[in-house]
């Protein structure tokens, strides 16, 4: 569909050879408006260069400050989509802009920012034009930057498009520090979307663009109310954990990331039944471990071609296995007929042919361990629906049973890591391994005896796996000296062979960035398991003042969390307990005024949603209290945390990190979540000691606070210091709050609850204005760059490889867990409610 700029196109370029006017007017200059075609995966823009340059032969394009040589010319094109009546709309412009191939992509994102800025609610990609390919390529770090100036060496010119989503920050990027690109939409301490836009210097105040003050007769300021809007209140949204990468892309290690992903992608696909494997699969098994217990030292070490193997006469292979699986693959890629001349097993081989059904009888549980090997090796979480493709793919459309894939996979698992029973063995020596590279760093395994009858009769006694926990000294340390007192504390289930439950505990930095503190795994969710999981981390962190703990206040936990840490501020998530409530209660004015009741700071806007809930119906306050005493509302929440989240969104973001390991062995599991704590903390190292360096507080926290006060538009009568805040909202109704900035207080309690000041504190720091006014200085130094330093001084120990571990004899053998698994296939997607974009509940 082919649409016109929307926006009125700027004059166009002075003439040939220069004109009138400074080089910066020059450069400011804008093309005439021409015919834009939407998508963007058309493969030009429509701006070629000789329709808006001057001559080949001038240097009047070049503003001065750059080196003619390095003078590269940029056809800017920047699209804006938007909602409006539920409808999608776009309009969009073009501008020129001259650079040196020498500036980085912050550096020519901040300055198309600061020509034709964005909020940091919305979402920005950038593209570059590829002159060879003809299409457009996002233009995300320095070497792509580098790349379409080298494409466009030869006329100096190029073309980007710059696409900014408003207020669709969660599913893109947005304005970032130093002209980045970030991800927004999460919650903040300002009620908004996480700060990210341009970093602003030092110094600078805090000024509001409301109308000029007029002096009152007591001498006190008045200004003018202008368009105000309701004081709106914003509900927390999930943290995005990869906003960091988003923010500052060019200090990710792709290499280490890439690996990790690459090691252990989800399997998506994961919807086949379970089939049963029929006798002759059985016996075949039941065949495969005649030569399972011999180790077969003094056989001859024989390699042969598994993709390929040639049968010829004399070929002699290191085992029976190895030789049935060189006859089937054989068979199976040439479907040639053979004969076995010598074999003292009993002769099971189906009926001679190549059909895919017959081929599928030849592709036994054995041999296809053996042809997925390799595979398993690179992406241990591949699914048996995965490998059910790849064979597919290998093999021309050979279909294998669901069922035999599985149990295929599982016995390659067991070549590769060893067998599944005795796994469990190899904790004490991750234990060893990480206490000896990390003194501090605490590895805990909790087992118990189990009985077991053997055929005689006799009462045997083994000792059983029970649960885990694991804590880096640099995670408690970055915990208890840059972190607020916030942990979200949640379980989610394992669908490997065991099938506990994998559980965290998760804080937050000043950036609002994932902090995993602790770890592990439990065999249910208990209270017996959740108190012994909670006094490990008790024995580490302690009780820091102002903790808070933030769960869904299931069985067992909510005890448990009473018992390890009493008298701490225990919030329940509300996303759960509205889930529970609209159980009982249907209708409109629950919905308009529960979620409300939780997101104000205010207790008096608290109590007169709660009465109206009241009022509605009889039984609702006997309900809230009887089945949801915690804390659920930021009106209740204590002043020292500095964290105002409702939902316990924090830990479901740790959740969905992790989801592609949840099927390993736990010692995998452990290993390498140790390895994504890794890499995450030597980011933000490096975004610390290349970017912050002379900020007192993040910057952009600053700039969006800054930010922020431009936009409002309140009255205020000031005493010294102290001053009312009034504004209007839409129903000519005024609030007033006073203000103390010398106590950074707020009668709406938004300031003391997030540690940022609220949005009357801003409008008053912009009519004081000067070094008074200065933002950062009110700013809880939970948001300062040296806190953020110190929650990241340490990083997690650097280990060996498995093989490499010096094996731990703890004086017993540990063995599997007692498995109580329900009958059928276990899933590995929670039901997700309505609410959260699942299947509505049938009636």
């Amino acid at each position: 569909m082919a649409s016109s700029a929307a926006e009125p196109p700027p004059p166009p370029p002075p003439p040939p050879g220069g004109g009138e006017g400074s080089a910066s007017t020059r450069s400011r200059s804008t093309p005439v408006a021409v015919e834009f075609v939407y998508p963007s995966d058309v493969p030009t823009l429509p701006v070629s260069r000789g329709e808006d340059w001057e001559s080949e032969g001038s240097n009047a394009w070049i503003p001065s400050g750059i080196d003619p040589a390095l003078a590269f010319r940029l056809v800017v094109r920047l699209d804006s989509s938007f909602t409006r009546d539920s409808k999608r709309q776009m309009n969009g412009f073009y501008f020129p802009a001259v650079v040196a191939t020498t500036i980085s992509l912050r550096d020519l994102k901040a300055n198309i920012f600061d020509k034709y800025s964005w909020s940091s609610l919305d979402a920005v990609h950038f593209e570059y034009f590829n002159s060879t390919e003809r299409r457009l390529v996002p233009l995300i770090s320095d070497d792509d930057l580098g790349i379409l100036f080298a494409l466009n060496a030869s006329c100096h010119f190029g073309k980007i498009r710059v696409h900014v989503d408003r207020g669709q920050a969660s599913s893109g990027v947005g304005a970032s520090s130093g002209g980045r690109a970030s991800s927004g939409g999460r919650a903040s301490c300002l009620s908004t979307a996480a700060a990210s836009a341009n970093s602003v210097r030092r110094g600078d105040p805090c000024r509001s663009t409301a109308a000029p003050s007029v002096p009152s007769a007591s001498g006190s300021q008045i200004v003018p109310v202008v368009n105000v809007e309701d004081d709106a209140e914003i509900g927390d949204q999930s943290p995005e954990d990869d906003e960091d990468e988003l923010m500052f892309p060019e200090l990710v290690d792709r290499c280490s990331k890439q690996a990790m992903e690459d090691q252990y992608m989800e399997d998506i696909a994961f919807g086949a039944r379970f089939d049963d494997t029929d006798d002759e699969e059985k016996n075949e098994n039941d065949d495969s471990l005649v030569l399972a217990d011999y180790e077969g030292e003094d056989l001859p070490t024989i390699e042969w071609n598994r993709e390929d193997p040639q049968l010829a006469k004399g070929t002699v292979f290191q085992t029976m296995m190895d030789c049935r699986n060189a006859i089937t693959t054989y068979h199976i890629l040439t479907k040639n007929n053979y004969e076995i001349k010598v074999n003292k097993e009993i002769h099971r081989c189906p009926p001679l042919g190549g059909e895919p059904d017959l081929k599928t009888k030849l592709a036994k549980t054995r041999w296809l361990a053996d042809i997925i090997l390799d595979w398993l090796r690179e992406t241990p979480s591949l699914g048996p629906t995965a490998l059910q493709k790849k064979v597919a793919e290998k093999y021309k459309g050979m279909k294998v049973p669901y069922m035999r894939m599985f149990y295929a996979k599982e016995m390659a698992l067991d070549k590769i890591n060893g067998p599944w029973n005795e796994s469990f063995q190899l904790l004490y020596t991750f234990k060893a391994e990480v206490e000896m590279a990390s003194p501090g760093s605490v590895v805990a395994i909790d087992k118990h005896t189990v009985p077991y009858k053997l055929k005689s009769g006799k009462v045997m006694h083994k000792e059983c796996f029970r649960r885990a926990f694991v804590c880096f000294k640099a995670c408690w340390k970055g915990f208890l000296d840059g972190c607020r007192p916030y942990l979200a504390v949640d379980a989610s289930a394992l669908h490997g062979r065991f099938k506990g439950q994998l559980v965290a505990a998760t804080a937050v930095d000043g950036h609002n960035w994932m902090f995993p503190v602790a770890y592990g795994v439990l065999e249910v969710e208990s209270e017996e398991s959740w108190t012994w999981f909670l006094q490990n981390l008790r024995d580490l962190i302690g009780h820091p003042p102002g903790l808070v703990i933030h769960t869904d206040a299931c069985k067992g936990l909510e005890s448990a969390v009473e018992a390890v840490f009493p008298g701490v501020e225990h919030r329940e998530c509300m996303r759960h307990l509205v889930q529970n409530f609209t159980k009982k209660f249907k209708g409109k004015v629950f919905t308009d005024n529960l979620w409300p009741a939780s997101y104000t700071c205010s207790s008096r806007k608290h109590m007169f949603h709660l009465d109206v809930l009241y009022k509605q119906k009889p039984g609702v306050k006997e309900y809230l209290d009887e089945h949801h005493g915690r804390v659920w509302s930021r009106s209740q929440f204590n002043e020292i945390c500095k964290v105002d989240y409702v939902t316990s969104n924090l830990a479901e973001s740790f959740n969905s990190k992790v989801k592609s390991l949840k099927g390993l062995m736990l010692w995998q599991i452990f290993d390498k979540i140790r390895q994504m704590i890794m890499i995450k903390i030597d980011l933000h190292q490096r975004i610390a000691s290349t970017n912050y360096v002379g900020h007192l507080m993040l910057p952009s926290l600053i700039k969006s606070l800054h930010e922020r006060a431009k936009q409002l538009r309140m009255q205020c009568v000031r005493k010294g210091m102290e001053a009312e805040v009034t504004y209007t909202d839409s129903k000519n109704m005024q609030w007033r709050y006073p203000v103390s900035l010398v106590d950074r207080t707020c009668h709406c309690r938004g300031w003391q609850i997030r540690g940022i000041p609220c949005i009357h504190a801003l409008f008053f720091m912009s009519v004081i204005g000067g070094e008074d006014g200065e933002v950062d200085q009110y700013v809880s130094e939970y948001f300062s760059v040296a806190k953020f330093r110190a929650a990241y001084a340490m990083n997690v120990p650097t280990l060996l490889g498995k093989d490499q571990w010096m094996k731990v004899d703890p004086g017993f053998k540990l063995y599997s867990p007692v498995l109580t698994r329900p009958a059928g296939r276990p899933r590995k997607n929670r039901i997700r409610a309505s609410a959260e974009g699942g299947a509505p509940i049938r009636k």
